[in-house]
């Protein structure tokens, strides 16, 4: 039976794991199942990203992935937007970064301000 989440009283995050943030990048170019926005965990190099034609990490160590420029977003709206992401996409990235002890890129963690 498939997973059928608004049955249910709570939300959910999908992520896709890697074992290298070489093979995220490569993976969200070719595999149709992750789509745009999609969380990315590399455990192994403590990187978690966000799926997008450029995936962007939220953590501080990015790896192979991209990270937001220093200065060129006000707000994680604007952000967001710019991506074409939801400012959920990005906080649930970040909360889960945040609980496994990684280190947040800090110019992302500014824009997250009191969210998480």
């Amino acid at each position: 039976m498939d997973f059928e989440p608004d049955r249910f009283a709570f939300s959910y995050a999908r992520a896709f794991c890697f074992a290298s943030s070489g093979n995220a990048y490569d993976a969200t170019q070719t595999d149709a199942a992750i789509s745009r926005g999609a969380i990315l965990l590399i455990a192994s190099e403590r990187i978690v990203g966000l799926a997008d034609t450029w995936p962007i990490a939220v953590t501080q160590t990015h790896g192979a992935l991209h990270q937001v420029a220093r200065g060129r977003f006000a707000g994680l709206a604007e952000a967001a937007s710019e991506f074409d992401l939801t400012e959920r996409d990005f906080l649930d990235a970040a909360r889960l970064a945040r609980d496994l002890g990684y280190a947040l890129d800090p110019t992302l963690e500014a824009l997250f301000r009191s969210l998480l």
